[in-house]
Order: structure tokens, then sequence, then C-alpha cells
């Protein structure tokens, strides 16, 4: 009984601290008088990735591979990712095809387009900061360390918060389509493996080779 209800009380409380972050992250306004990039970083930190990692260790003392950052299963892992990659590329480039929208919306910075250094550290520093981030909160902080017990349904969850999280902040646009896409098969690969550090990895090198194809086809 004891046991029950911590684990049911763990459920909740976990559940409104998702929904907390995701509010004040969904509804934050930012101030004019500070770069609204850097706000929207330092937020991203501490609602994404600092809130999360401290309720874990702290508030329930568990250890940091609940929350996915462990090897996990190494061969699942792998394979999830290598099937994901594949798959994804491959409807990837059917779309693009089919949806010319996605090329004439992709918006890399012209100094990053013309110069192959800011290209590097654009693709280096700022995509995997970002997916990082991304994967740390929906797949580790929801996925497994709120609704491991859930399974598929957990996922799905996941995949559904992140979704309904860029609608609410006016994201969802062609030319984040690339990310879009690779949404499912992250939660996937993090389910599969356990860990976000697959999932991750798997996500940066997908999008790295997106932003290649359509760097070529311009």
């Amino acid at each position: 009984m004891e046991k029950n209800f911590f684990t049911n009380r763990r459920f909740f409380v976990t559940g409104f601290l998702v929904f907390f972050c995701l509010g004040f992250i969904i509804f934050f306004s930012g101030n004019e008088t500070l770069s609204l990039a850097f706000q929207e970083a330092v937020v991203g930190v501490a609602f994404f990735l600092v809130i999360p990692t401290l309720y874990c260790t702290m508030i329930l003392k568990e250890s940091l591979k609940n929350i996915g950052w462990h090897w996990g299963e190494l061969r699942e892992g792998i394979f999830a990712g290598v099937v994901s990659l594949v798959v994804a590329s491959f409807l990837f480039v059917v779309a693009t095809f089919l949806f010319p929208e996605i090329k004439e919306a992709y918006a890399l910075p012209l100094f990053v387009q013309k110069n192959f250094l800011w290209f590097v550290l654009y693709e280096m520093i700022l995509v995997p900061f970002t997916i990082f981030l991304y994967e740390m909160f929906f797949r580790g902080f929801v996925q497994l360390l709120w609704l491991r017990q859930n399974g598929l349904w957990g996922v799905g969850v996941g995949v559904s918060l992140f979704f309904l999280t860029m609608f609410l902040q006016d994201s969802i646009t062609w030319s984040l389509f690339a990310l879009f896409l690779f949404c499912p098969f992250s939660a996937w690969i993090a389910h599969r493996s356990g860990s976000i550090r697959y999932s991750f990895f798997t996500q940066w090198l997908f999008l790295l080779l997106a932003d290649v194809f359509l760097l070529i086809l311009q």
C-alpha cells in the first residue's frame, strides 16, 4: 500500500512538473531589453535541463540513468539508430521532392550557408545544443523518467507533447520538417535502448545530413 502511494505520488508530481515546465516555455514572452534568442536559450536550459536533472537527483534521489543519461541497451540503441536513420533519410528525400515547400522554407542563416567554418560551428554547437535540450526533456524526463512503465503509450505521449508544444509556440513550419519527421524515430530509439544518447546522436546525424542535402539542392 505504501509503495503504491509513493508510486502514484511520484507519477502525479512528476507529471505536474512536466506541464509546469512546458507551460512556462510555451507562454514565455521575454524581455525587450535583452536578446530574445539569449533569453530563450537560458529558459530552455533551465526548464528542459536543469529542473529535470535536479528533480531526478535531488528530489527523487535517483540516478541520472533513470532519465536516460547512460549507455543503456547498446545493441538495441545501435540497431534502432541505424534503422531510424535509413528510413527517416529515405522519407526525407522523398518528401523533399513531393513537397517543394520544404526546400523553399529552408532557412539556414546566410552567413552559415556561405562560410564553411560557420556551417561547421552551427552544426557542431547550435544544432546539438538544441537537440540535447529536447532529448533531455521529451525523451529523458517525459518518456523515460515519468512514463517509463507505460511503454509505447509513453512514447506516444512524449511525441504528442513535443508537437503540441511546437504548435502552441507557432513553430509548426516547413523549415523544421526534418526535426518533426525524426521526432517519432527519436522516441522509438530511446524506448528500445532506455537511453537518450543514441537518440541524440542519431537525430543530430540525421539533421546534419538533411542540411547538407538541402544545401546541395540550393
